[in-house]
C-alpha cells in the first residue's frame, strides 16, 4: 500500500571572507619608502616633496586608493538549496530531487559568479518475482560569468598590486572615465566592469538517462541476467567579449592611451552524445568448501561529437556581441565532427576453496574504431592466483595479531 511520501528540504547558507590581505602602511610613509628605495639604487625620487605635502595636508583629490578594497567584497555569499521526495509501494518505488546552487564570488563586478541547477529521479518497479526494472534520469545546468580574456584571471592580482595608490579608479571630477592606474595601463576596477571591458560566459548542460532490466532466473538458482542501456547528452557553450577602452589621466582627464586592448567577440559550441548498451549474465554457486563465480557480458558504446566556433573583431565602433556585427574580413571560423564506436565481449571465471586458495581467469575480446578494418579486434586474457595464508593454522600460531594476509600473483595482456 502507498504511504504519504516524505518530503525533505535542506539549505546551506555560507559566508566567506578573504584571508591574508596585506596590511598597507600609511600613504605618506608609502611614498617616502618608495623614494628611499629609489635613492638606494641611485634613481631620482619618484614622488616630489610637494606631492607628499599635499597628502600630509589632506588636500582635496589626493586620494589613497586601497585597490584590494576596490575590487574585493568584504565577504562572499553562497547558497545551496535541495528538495527531494521519495515514496511508492512494495512493488514500485521512486525518488525525485532538485538542487540549486549559487555563488556570487568575492569580486565586486556586477553579475560575476556561478549558479547551477540539478534535477534527478529514478523509478524502480518489480514487474514480477523475477524481473526488476530501474529507470534513472538526471539533468543539470550551470552558468559562469567572469571577466574578459583581455586580462586573464591569473594576471588580475598582478595589476591590483601594481596600481598606484595615489590614483583613484576614475578621473577626478569625471567618474565616467577610468584612469590608467599603473604603468601597464590596466585598471583593475575597469576589468571587472563587464559593460566596459567585456565578459567570459560559460554555460553547460548535461542530460543522462539509463534503463536497467534485472532478471533472476527461476530455472537455475544463482543465475542473474542484466540488460542495461544509457543515453547521455552534454552541451557546452562559451561566449567571450573583449572590448577595448581608453584610459585617462587622473587630474587632467586627458587620454593616456586610446583603445587599450582589442575589441573582439568569440562564440564556441560543443555537443557530445553517447549511447551505451550492455548484456550480462552472472552465475554464482557455492557447495561445501567450494565457491564458483562466472560472468559473461557483451557491451558497445557509440559516441558523436560536434563543435563549431567563430571569432570576429570590431573596428573603433562596437555595436552588439554577435558574430555578424563585427568586421567580416577579420572573422575566423572552426568546426569539427567526429563519431566513435567500441564493442567488446568479456568473461570471468573465479574459483576458491575454503576462501583460501583462489584462481581467476578473465578475457576480453575488444574492438575500437581507432584502428583500420581488419585490425580492430583484439583478445586480452589475464589470470591471477591467490593464497590467503592468514587462514592457515601455522600462520595463525606464528602471527596471531594479523587478521588478513594474502599472497596474489597476476599476469595478463593489455
Amino acid at each position: 500500500t502507498a504511504q504519504t511520501p516524505p518530503i525533505r528540504y535542506t539549505t546551506t547558507l555560507s559566508i566567506g571572507f578573504p584571508t591574508a590581505i596585506p596590511q598597507e602602511v600609511d600613504i605618506v610613509d608609502n611614498l617616502l619608502y618608495q623614494n628611499e628605495m629609489y635613492a638606494n639604487i641611485h634613481y631620482p625620487a619618484r614622488y616630489s616633496d610637494e606631492l607628499i605635502q599635499h597628502y600630509r595636508n589632506g588636500d582635496p583629490g589626493y586620494v589613497d586608493t586601497k585597490w584590494m578594497d576596490e575590487v574585493l567584497r568584504d565577504h562572499s555569499f553562497q547558497q545551496n538549496h535541495s528538495l527531494s521526495i521519495s515514496g511508492g509501494t512494495q512493488q514500485t518505488q521512486y525518488y525525485l530531487s532538485t538542487r540549486f546552487n549559487q555563488d556570487n564570488g568575492i569580486y565586486k563586478g556586477d553579475g560575476l559568479g556561478y549558479n547551477a541547477f540539478n534535477f534527478q529521479g529514478n523509478v524502480t518497479t518489480k514487474v514480477n518475482d523475477n524481473l526488476t526494472v530501474v529507470y534513472q534520469s538526471s539533468f543539470d545546468t550551470n552558468r559562469r560569468l567572469g571577466m574578459s580574456t583581455n586580462n586573464s584571471e591569473s594576471n588580475f592580482f598582478y595589476y591590483v598590486a601594481y596600481s598606484e595608490r595615489i590614483m583613484a579608479p576614475t578621473v577626478y571630477g569625471n567618474p565616467s572615465h577610468y584612469t590608467y592606474a599603473s604603468g601597464e595601463h590596466w585598471n583593475p576596477v575597469a576589468i571587472l566592469d563587464i559593460d566596459t571591458m567585456g565578459y567570459s560566459k560559460t554555460a553547460m548542460h548535461n542530460y543522462n538517462n539509463s534503463l536497467d532490466f534485472k532478471y533472476d532466473a527461476p530455472f537455475l538458482k544463482g543465475l542473474t541476467l542484466d540488460a542495461f542501456a544509457s543515453f547521455n547528452v552534454s552541451q557546452r557553450q562559451t561566449n567571450v567579449l573583449d572590448k577595448s577602452m581608453s584610459v585617462y589621466d587622473y587630474w587632467t582627464d586627458e587620454v593616456i592611451e586610446a583603445a587599450k586592448g582589442t575589441s573582439q567577440y568569440a562564440e564556441n559550441w560543443n555537443k557530445t552524445m553517447s549511447l551505451y548498451g550492455k548484456l550480462q549474465a552472472n552465475y554464482n554457486k557455492r557447495w561445501e568448501n567450494h565457491n564458483l563465480s562466472t560472468m559473461l557480458a557483451a557491451e558497445t558504446r557509440i559516441g558523436w561529437n560536434k563543435s563549431i566556433g567563430g571569432n570576429v573583431k570590431y573596428n573603433d565602433f562596437f555595436t552588439h556581441d554577435t558574430i555578424n556585427q563585427g568586421v567580416a574580413s577579420t572573422g575566423t571560423t572552426s568546426g569539427t565532427r567526429s563519431d566513435s564506436a567500441t564493442a567488446g565481449y568479456l568473461g570471468r571465471i573465479a574459483y576458491d576453496y575454503q576462501g583460501k586458495y583462489l584462481v581467476e581467469l578473465t578475457g576480453r575480446y575488444d574492438a575500437t574504431y581507432v584502428y583500420a578494418p581488419g585490425h580492430r579486434w583484439g583478445f586480452f586474457p589475464a589470470y591471477s592466483l591467490g593464497w590467503r595464508i592468514s587462514d592457515e593454522p601455522f600462520f595463525k600460531r606464528i602471527f596471531p595479531w594479523i587478521n588478513n594476509f594474502k599472497i596474489r600473483w597476476s599476469d595478463g595482456l593489455t
